[in-house]
């Protein structure tokens, strides 16, 4: 006949569902039939509950890519801000920069005395003028400021990283609308040009249609705020969107803690 072996257990959810230490005795394993975790009680010096195989979450490493197309007029050189698709132009800065352009297709090479130079992650400049009616396409790629943390699965954190230089709003950040409902940023701002710095908070929630910020906490160096911030929605994606005070060169280091809808 065969045997049935049962553990301790709990039907509960949350954290009324993990067992005390006065329920197990050291070396007692209990499982929550909800959740499927087991837990054994332990003693170290003191007692204490632990889930097997647990931990605070999981990690994996991202980044996005990006392509922007431009159609141009006569002898244009420099392409940067809104492309056709209303996309503001982005792109990691490097040696060489993290971007591919092309030129009705044909990839062009990039560097001084090449087909083209992308230096301060907002726009691209071709040596030679482009037609009117060539199509310019950047494909960018844009590594995340570090790893993403997984949390129970109900949140995530992640970081990115956009360098600005002209005034022009830009995407400092964006998250797929269906996925997330509201989010937490911390944004630390440096300006390059003049040694100025500030950090700000910024809190995040949408309804699918229309995003809502507010902003508080923030400091800074110089005499007045680095940028300005809102937010939209657009091809389903939620965009933390930046407006830079001045041209100066500034660096955002961006970290967002989300939660899921």
């Amino acid at each position: 006949m065969a045997q049935t072996i049962r553990l301790k257990r709990s039907a509960t959810q949350g954290a009324s569902g993990i067992p005390t230490t006065s329920q197990l005795e050291l070396g007692e394993v209990a499982i929550n039939t909800y959740t499927g975790k087991m837990y054994i009680k332990k003693n170290d010096g003191s007692d204490s509950i632990v889930e097997i195989g647990g931990s605070s979450g999981e990690s994996s490493d991202v980044s996005t890519h990006t392509t922007y197309e431009y159609v141009a007029t006569s002898n244009q050189t420099t392409f940067s801000g809104s492309d056709v698709y209303s996309a503001t132009l982005a792109y990691d800065t490097g040696n060489p920069a993290k971007i591919q352009v092309f030129l009705n297709g044909i990839l062009l090479d990039e560097g001084s005395g090449a087909d083209y130079t992308a230096t301060n992650g907002t726009s691209v400049v071709l040596t030679a003028g482009a037609t009117t009616g060539d199509l310019v396409q950047i494909s960018a790629y844009k590594a995340s400021a570090g790893t993403v943390y997984t949390i129970d699965t109900q949140a995530n954190i992640v970081g990115s990283t956009v360098t600005t230089a002209s005034t022009a709003v830009t995407t400092v950040n964006s998250f797929a609308a269906s996925e997330f409902r509201s989010a937490r940023y911390t944004v630390q701002i440096t300006n390059l040009t003049d040694s100025t710095y500030q950090t700000t908070e910024i809190i995040l929630i949408h309804n699918g249609t229309t995003p809502e910020i507010t902003e508080y906490g923030t400091v800074f160096t110089g005499a007045a705020v680095e940028a300005t911030f809102d937010a939209d929605i657009s091809s389903g994606s939620v965009r933390l969107r930046v407006t830079p005070a001045s041209g100066d060169t500034r660096v955002f280091k961006v970290v967002r803690y989300s939660i899921t809808v």
